[in-house]
């Protein structure tokens, strides 16, 4: 490699005999090659002239987007300024611009409306006035989480855990009471995908209104609409004759079935509207009429609190 004198003129000594190759380059310019055989003792003169070029853009990337904020980063082949024009449509109508000369450019735009299409066009201009632009290309802000799934399980007589999935990482609040004004919330810190939180200390046998929402890590929240689930009752009920499905050839029934009341309380118990007898934690109701054709048997225990349970078959 040499440089040119203060006339442009390259004198490059001692090269070898045989093919050769040259190049001639220089900042914003562009090349001009020449190849040859040189003999011995040859002396070879190139004439060749190089221009200004516009610089060369490559690797445009967009990176670190947010709900509000975007960075587009590119390279050029040598120093040159850097703009951004972007906006919502082609036309653009903003700018972000930075004067200095650079060959790595990076451009952060700031306050973009979250969950929104933009398009965006590189330019770049060196020192001798050229220019270069990138066609159109386009990004989109991060919106809000998008929540789905929402499901209640693990339902008890006095707590219930719900999960939903959302989108993109988010934490998790579950907003909950016995109407609509809620007044209760449980959280669920961690920004993730899968969401659980269970609800504890509740009343039994009550039904609960709910909504769950989530907020991602730029701080754009996400809800459900309401929704409602009831907590167990704290009496189980069993029959264990008849069985489910069973043919009966007469036309009544006797029906016998376990009961279980976590609270203590006194309970009763009626097999379609009949009473029952219960014998601690066993009730037995004697000829329970029985229509021809399908025949549904429900048992109802219900405590002196008011709480209750149901059991059911059918027959035929």
């Amino acid at each position: 490699t040499v440089s040119a004198d203060v006339n442009g003129n390259y004198t490059v000594p001692n090269v070898a005999q045989g093919q050769y190759t040259a190049t001639m380059t220089a900042d914003d310019y562009g090349t001009y090659s020449y190849s040859g055989n040189l003999t011995a003792g040859e002396t070879v003169t190139i004439n060749g002239s190089i221009s200004l070029q516009a610089p060369t853009i490559t690797a445009v990337i967009v990176s670190s987007i947010t709900g509000s904020q975007a960075t587009i980063t590119w390279t050029t082949d040598h120093q040159a300024t850097s703009t951004v024009e972007y906006g919502t449509t082609t036309a653009y109508g903003s700018s972000a611009i930075d004067q200095a000369l650079a060959t790595s450019h990076s451009i952060t735009l700031d306050n973009l409306v979250s969950e929104t299409v933009y398009h965006f066009r590189v330019t770049t201009t060196n020192s001798h006035g050229l220019t270069s632009s990138t066609s159109d290309g386009t990004f989109s802000t991060i919106g809000k989480p998008a929540i789905s799934a929402v499901t209640v399980t693990d339902i008890a007589t006095d707590s219930a855990t719900l999960a939903w999935t959302t989108d993109q990482p988010s934490d998790g609040v579950v907003t909950y009471g016995t109407t609509t004004a809620y007044g209760n919330t449980a959280n669920a810190a961690a920004l993730t995908t899968s969401h659980s939180v269970t609800l504890a200390n509740l009343d039994m046998q009550t039904t609960y209104h709910f909504t769950v929402s989530s907020t991602n890590g730029y701080g754009l929240a996400s809800s459900s609409e309401d929704a409602d689930f009831t907590t167990a009752s704290p009496i189980a009920v069993t029959i264990t004759t008849p069985t489910d499905g069973g043919t009966i050839n007469r036309p009544d029934i006797m029906v016998k079935g376990t009961i279980a009341n976590t609270t203590g309380n006194e309970t009763g118990v009626t097999v379609n509207g009949i009473v029952a007898n219960v014998y601690g934690d066993t009730f037995i109701a004697n000829h329970v009429p029985l229509e021809e054709g399908a025949n549904t048997i429900t048992v109802t225990a219900t405590d002196v609190a008011g709480y209750a349970n149901t059991a059911s078959l059918t027959l035929t």
